[in-house]
């Protein structure tokens, strides 16, 4: 299988390395060292599958795009979805093409997030109003001080992101 990688982040460099011959072209409209400036950009016969190591706000049209085109999808966490006509769209373009539409959350059944859900379950802790959690696996650099270090942080790396301007996100 020959991949495209959009967005050569932190995530998308990581993703890049780790398929190494895999990973055919990349992606990216503001790192030079990426093979296109869009995923329009590259050839659709170059590739079987990508990964979205994306903002959110490009991720629902991206993957519409790639399922459009045949591809499978890879998004890394999360896909907020605004609704469930939303979810239900990209499933089926995924099912009427055989295709497989995967969101990457490796971190769901640690151990220690298990026991927080259970705690939660249980009333344990009360009603939750709001809360700041720091997941500590080696990478707080690539958080303290970012887009990701604000409003829900990395709990959601959701719709509370930015990227460096409104115009960055357009751009995707």
């Amino acid at each position: 299988m020959r991949y495209l990688v959009v967005g050569l982040g932190n995530i998308g460099q990581r993703r890049r390395a780790l398929l190494g011959e895999r990973c055919v072209a990349t992606a990216d409209p503001f790192n030079s060292a990426a093979d296109y400036r869009t995923v329009q950009d590259c050839p659709v016969d170059d590739y079987d599958a990508a990964v979205l190591a994306i903002p959110d706000d490009g991720k629902i049209e991206l993957a519409t795009y790639l399922l459009e085109q045949g591809k499978h999808v890879l998004v890394e966490k999360p896909l907020p979805l605004p609704d469930r006509a939303t979810a239900e769209r990209l499933q089926q373009l995924a099912r009427a093409r055989d295709l497989a539409l995967y969101t990457a959350f490796n971190h769901r059944f640690e151990p220690m997030l298990v026991a927080f859900k259970e705690q939660l379950d249980a009333g344990a802790i009360g009603e939750v109003y709001h809360g700041r959690l720091f997941y500590g696996n080696g990478t707080v650099l690539n958080v303290a001080g970012t887009w990701r270090d604000q409003g829900l942080g990395v709990i959601s790396d959701g719709p509370d992101q930015k990227a460096n301007t409104d115009d960055d996100i357009k751009s995707w």
